[in-house]
């Protein structure tokens, strides 16, 4: 079986060298990217630029820095041929700057951004993977009850027509990651423990569906 894992933030430039990003580390993406690989499953990991995954051997990295690239890189990887399993764990970016040439100066007083909506990328899955890939999305709140988060999670799938959402408060995640996994048939299950024993506990949930 081919998977697809999606991990770590966007980065969206608001200048040559300056970004708009998000505290996304991607290590729970990465460490899915791997249980998914010790099952068996052929996996590409799609990579934001501060993931660290490049000593990973066991699956198949694939780097992005924009939403437009993180896009491109879901084209080519879902065209190397069919994918039973696809987990959306990327942060992807909100909203992007328009961006400026060169390098804005930094004297004055303030700086003023605009910035425009960027384009959601999974509720598109559905229509590109085709109705046999098991879709997992992720729903980040922060300071939240466990209703919201569920609350969340159902709209989620309603609205991207996903299998599973995987529902978490950024306010509870430090040394454990507490989850929330709720499926397109209405279950919720709840885990808790480190990133390597939530994403078990995430691939187990979702292993039989693909």
């Amino acid at each position: 079986m081919r998977a697809i894992v999606t991990a770590g933030g966007t980065q969206e430039p608001i200048d040559d060298v300056r970004v708009v990003t998000n505290l996304s580390s991607g290590r729970l993406g990465v460490a899915l990217a791997g249980v998914l690989a010790a099952r068996g499953a052929a996996v590409t990991l799609l990579a934001g630029p501060t993931v660290a995954a490049a000593e990973r051997t066991d699956v198949e990295v694939v780097r992005f820095g924009t939403a437009a690239e993180l896009d491109d890189t879901i084209t080519r990887a879902l065209a190397a041929g069919p994918v039973g399993l696809f987990l959306m764990a990327a942060a992807v970016s909100d909203w992007a700057p328009i961006r400026h040439a060169g390098k804005l100066a930094s004297h004055g007083e303030e700086m003023i951004l605009h910035l425009a909506p960027v384009p959601k990328i999974l509720p598109t899955l559905r229509e590109r993977c085709g109705g046999r890939t098991s879709i997992v999305g992720f729903k980040l709140l922060s300071q939240v009850t466990d209703e919201a988060l569920i609350h969340a999670a159902r709209q989620q799938i309603r609205d991207a027509r996903t299998d599973f959402c995987v529902a978490n408060d950024l306010n509870r995640i430090g040394d454990r990651h507490p989850v929330h996994v709720v499926g397109r048939d209405g279950s919720v299950t709840a885990h808790d423990g480190t990133k390597d024993e939530v994403a078990e506990a995430i691939v187990e949930r979702v292993w039989r569906t693909a």
